[in-house]
């Protein structure tokens, strides 16, 4: 008898020695799955591209751009949220495989039995409750949520490129004004010589003097009124590329209007370019996919969520016995006030919601394009009426050249003719900005002008 309740305990012992080796081996490989996703989250953070150097000199408009993108603050926002979007999705991806924990409890002081001296402790290795089918739609949905967040950041970087070329656009229109302006300032100057001689020869009053003074004063005012607009729009654009205020910003605005439009005029682009290419119609989309993703959620919360554990015996169980005890379990609730019920009407409510949303922004897309295409039209026939004026300005100089060395015009009369032209001259120039404005609105409207500098697939 004696031999024979040796020979059982030893076989007990032997199954409880394999038991924890199996339990061992479980935990090993356990514990180098999660060193290997850990080892593969900070690979993808070593390989993540750093910041170009810039190069120095005068930027163009491409550089620009490309610098904004690399390090403007008004992108670390959306371009952080990305990041953390992704991380999410990284979550749903293990959430897949259940969470698995460990608890021990030690007895300082427990009973003794007369068959078998139990273990002092307890060890279970539980998991927490799981739902694959829940886990599976969640991943879904979390790399939609991701990719509605990418989609948010491309629009704000298609924004800033649009905030960038505008820049161009009225940098190289003030260059040129403030060259016209600085003739109007001269031909004002050359007014003040003419009548300050005028006045020593009784030809003209004190008054008509200062009155030519205060044109030069005019002109100088304006002129330093462009030059503080140019200051303006610089700033403007160092803090959209990130750049420091103290930091000189030298641009290279030859063909400016060539950089940023791309030979593009108004018939270049169309409403399904716009459409096709729109952020907010893909958001919009992604929003409703995603709804039918929490539909689909809200019905796995009808299902069962298992558990699975591997337990030691309590020693206050009484059980004579030290081995592992493997369990699986599921909990259902049964009754929680038609909560669940409720919830899948209210995402389909949602769902409806988001058709909506998505109807209006197509109908807010088509009113923006409308609207862009009609004040292009009306700029080209505003510039073409300014380019008029400036040929009919430049007949009138023409004339008043004449009619002074024939000796039939004054000086002051030439002087008032190339005048009027300057300003014709620069009125076009406003006009001219305001065409291109409009066409670089149609080209951001249709998406072109972000697809030249950012390529979304690669996002």
């Amino acid at each position: 008898m004696r031999d024979k309740g040796r020979k059982v305990r030893l076989d007990r012992g032997r199954r409880t020695a394999i038991r924890n080796r199996l339990v061992s081996i479980c935990m090993m490989i356990w514990l180098s799955g999660l060193l290997f996703g850990v080892g593969v989250g900070r690979a993808d953070e070593d390989v993540m591209p750093g910041k170009d150097v810039f190069p120095q000199g005068r930027k163009t408009f491409s550089e620009c751009v490309r610098l904004a993108i690399t390090q403007s603050p008004f992108l670390t926002v959306s371009s952080l949220e990305v990041q953390l979007k992704r991380l999410d999705e990284a979550d749903s991806k293990y959430s897949l495989f259940p969470s698995l924990s460990l608890h021990s409890r030690y007895y300082f002081d427990q009973p003794k039995f007369q068959n078998e001296d139990p273990k002092p402790y307890t060890l279970a290795f539980v998991t927490d409750g799981y739902n694959p089918i829940e886990a599976y739609v969640t991943l879904q949905a979390q790399k939609l949520i991701t990719q509605i967040a990418i989609y948010g950041h491309l629009r704000i970087i298609s924004e800033s490129i649009h905030r960038i070329a505008s820049g161009f656009l009225e940098l190289d229109a003030l260059e040129e004004m403030g060259a016209l302006q600085r003739e109007v300032v001269e031909l004002a100057e050359r007014n003040v010589d003419y009548v300050s001689r005028r006045v020593g020869t009784g030809g003209a009053t004190p008054l008509d003097s200062r009155v030519a003074a205060q044109d030069v004063e005019l002109a100088n005012l304006e002129g330093r009124k462009i030059a503080s607009s140019k200051e303006t729009i610089q700033d403007g654009l160092k803090a959209l590329l990130g750049l420091p205020a103290d930091q000189v910003l030298e641009l290279d605005l030859r063909d400016a209007r060539i950089q940023v439009l791309d030979h593009a005029g108004p018939n270049s682009h169309t409403l399904d370019q716009a459409r096709a290419n729109s952020y907010d119609l893909k958001i919009e989309a992604l929003k409703k996919e995603l709804q039918t993703r929490n539909i689909k959620l809200a019905y796995t919360r009808f299902f069962p969520t298992f558990s699975l554990g591997l337990q030691s015996t309590d020693p206050l169980s009484g059980i004579d016995s030290n081995g592992y005890f493997f369990s699986i379990g599921f909990d259902l609730p049964l009754w929680d006030g038609l909560k669940r019920y409720r919830n899948v009407g209210r995402q389909e409510t949602v769902l409806k919601q988001f058709r909506n949303q998505a109807t209006q922004k197509d109908l807010d897309i088509v009113s923006k394009w409308k609207t862009g295409v009609e004040k292009a039209s009306e700029a080209a026939a505003e510039l073409k009426l300014a380019r008029t004026q400036v040929e009919l300005m430049e007949l009138k100089q023409q004339q008043g050249e004449i009619g002074y060395q024939s000796g039939r015009i004054p000086f002051s009369g030439l002087l008032a003719d190339k005048k009027a032209c300057l300003e014709a001259r620069k009125n076009a120039r406003i006009k001219t900005l305001e065409y291109d404005k409009a066409l670089l609105n149609l080209r951001f409207l249709s998406g072109e002008l972000s697809k030249a500098y950012v390529d979304a697939k690669v996002m």
